[in-house]
């Protein structure tokens, strides 16, 4: 069945496999981004590029699979696996729907918070996030038992889903928020760098009895 495989060598399948993944990987951010995007097309090409990024992505996905073989994705999942009774997914999945709330109330109640000049506004945004993070984070860390030597790995996950979506929307920042100002994209990007620095940084800070 994989005897097509044997025409790479063991280093040329790693290196394709790889660049599959990663293709794979990007097939699935385009896809959330094309509704936003704004391009001189219909809807129904717009749900026809959504299909098939999807179905490139699975695809990709699926060869990268066999390329790279079990043992690389053992390789993969014991460094970012979470160890108790914790799981990578978890984290990797709180991390998207934070993502996504977070972008929904841009996206909404945008333009009340990121107001170009209104330095307030901005401190209120920069300091809100520096409560809130923390207090989320450490939340379920307790809730998932994450150990001290665990929560580097947890943030990370927790961060990652977030950081390759936000390279989306910052690039094609005036389409996916256009109830922003255009003048609002750097304290935005800086908002975003901010919260995730935060975000990362609770994993190195360990959980406190308060928490």
């Amino acid at each position: 069945m994989n005897h097509w495989l044997d025409q790479f060598s063991p280093q040329t399948a790693r290196k394709v496999g790889i660049g599959l993944l990663i293709i794979s990987c990007m097939t699935w951010p385009m896809a959330l981004l094309v509704p936003f995007i704004s391009l001189p097309v219909s809807d129904v090409f717009k749900a026809g590029a959504i299909a098939v990024f999807l179905v490139l992505g699975e695809v990709t996905f699926a060869s990268s699979l066999l390329l790279l073989g079990r043992n690389f994705m053992k390789e993969v999942m014991a460094l970012i696996k979470v160890t108790g009774s914790q799981s990578a997914s978890f984290f990797v999945g709180a991390g998207f729907v934070i993502w996504l709330l977070a972008t929904i109330f841009v996206r909404l109640a945008g333009q009340y918070l990121f107001v170009p000049g209104d330095t307030w506004l901005t401190i209120a945004a920069f300091a809100g996030l520096t409560v809130l993070l923390p207090l989320l984070l450490y939340s379920l860390y307790r809730f998932k038992n994450v150990d001290d030597n665990e929560q580097v790995k947890a943030a990370v996950l927790f961060a990652l889903p977030g950081m390759v979506l936000d390279a989306g929307t910052v690039l094609f920042f005036q389409d996916v928020f256009p109830n922003l100002s255009p003048d609002a994209n750097v304290v935005f990007a800086a908002w975003l760098f901010w919260g995730y620095a935060i975000g990362l940084l609770t994993g190195f800070v360990r959980k406190q009895p308060i928490w």
